[in-house]
C-alpha cells in the first residue's frame, strides 16, 4: 500500500510540475513575443528615424529574453532526460570572464552600478566546457544584476591547489533564510514581483553539478549575496611550435 501511495505522490507532482511549466512558459513566451509582433508593425507605419530606432532596441531586448527563454526549455529537458553533455576543451580562465564582463560592466553602468572583475592568477588555463562556464556566469550576473538597485557587482574566481570558486557577489536586495534552500528550484521566485520565469539558477545547480562541482549561495536580507560554484580544476598551458598549435595539461 506505501508503494502504491509513493508512486500516486510522484505522479501527482509530476502533473503539478508540467501544469507549473505549461502556466509559466505560456506567459513568458507571450510577453516578448507581443513585445516584438507589436513593434515591428509599428515601425512600419512610423516615418521617424528616432522612434524607430527606440523600437528597435526594444526588439533586440525581447529577441534576448525570447532566446534565452527557448535556450533554457532546451536545457531543461536535457536535465530532464539526462542528456545534458558537457564538452571539455582548453580555456582561458580570465579572458572568459573578461569576455562576459565587458558585456555586464555595460549593463551596470546603465544602473549606475559599480562593476568589477577579480581575476587573481596572471594566467589560468583549465579543461572545462566554456560554453558550460560561460552559460553560469551569465545565470549568476543575471540575477545579481536584477536584484541590484545600487553599490556594486563583483564577479572574479579563486583558485585553491586544484579547486576553483568562480563567484558574484552584490549589494542587492539579499534573500530571505527562509528562501535560500528553494531558489534553485525550479519555478521558483523568492521575488514574486520581479521579472524571470525561475529556471535560471536550477540549471545553474544542474550544470555545475554536471562539472563535478557544488553550488552554493550566502547572503543577507537588505545587504546583498554571493553565488559560488565550487569546481574541482585540472589545469593545463598551450604548448605552441612553429607549424602548429597543440595543448598539455599538467597537475601541480
Amino acid at each position: 500500500a506505501s508503494a502504491i501511495q509513493a508512486a500516486t505522490r510522484k505522479a501527482r507532482e509530476a502533473e503539478q510540475l508540467k501544469n507549473t511549466f505549461i502556466a509559466n512558459m505560456s506567459h513568458e513566451i507571450r510577453t516578448p513575443l507581443n513585445a516584438i509582433v507589436g513593434f515591428s508593425n509599428l515601425m512600419i507605419v512610423t516615418g521617424d528615424l528616432e522612434i524607430r530606432q527606440e523600437m528597435i532596441h526594444h526588439i533586440e531586448e525581447n529577441n534576448e529574453i525570447l532566446l534565452r527563454l527557448v535556450n533554457d526549455i532546451i536545457d531543461l529537458s536535457k536535465i530532464e532526460s539526462g542528456s545534458m553533455t558537457f564538452a571539455y576543451s582548453l580555456t582561458d580562465v580570465n579572458a572568459l570572464l573578461q569576455d562576459v564582463a565587458t558585456i555586464y560592466q555595460i549593463k551596470a553602468n546603465q544602473k549606475k552600478l559599480q562593476f568589477s572583475c577579480e581575476c587573481p592568477q596572471k594566467e589560468l588555463y583549465i579543461l572545462t566546457d566554456k560554453i558550460r562556464l560561460k552559460q553560469l556566469m551569465t545565470n549568476f550576473l543575471t540575477n545579481a544584476l536584477k536584484f541590484t538597485k545600487q553599490g556594486s557587482i563583483r564577479l572574479g574566481y579563486r583558485l585553491d591547489q586544484d579547486r576553483m570558486t568562480l563567484y558574484v557577489s552584490d549589494t542587492g536586495i539579499g534573500i530571505p533564510e527562509t528562501q535560500r534552500q528553494s531558489i534553485f528550484k525550479r519555478f521558483y521566485r523568492a521575488n514574486k514581483t520581479a521579472q524571470g520565469y525561475g529556471l535560471g539558477l536550477s540549471i545553474s545547480q544542474a550544470i555545475v553539478e554536471g562539472l563535478n562541482g557544488e553550488i552554493s549561495v550566502e547572503s543577507e536580507e537588505g545587504r546583498g549575496s554571493t553565488f559560488r560554484a565550487i569546481f574541482p580544476v585540472k589545469k593545463a598551458k598551450p604548448v605552441t611550435s612553429p607549424s602548429a598549435v597543440n595543448f598539455s595539461t599538467f597537475s601541480d
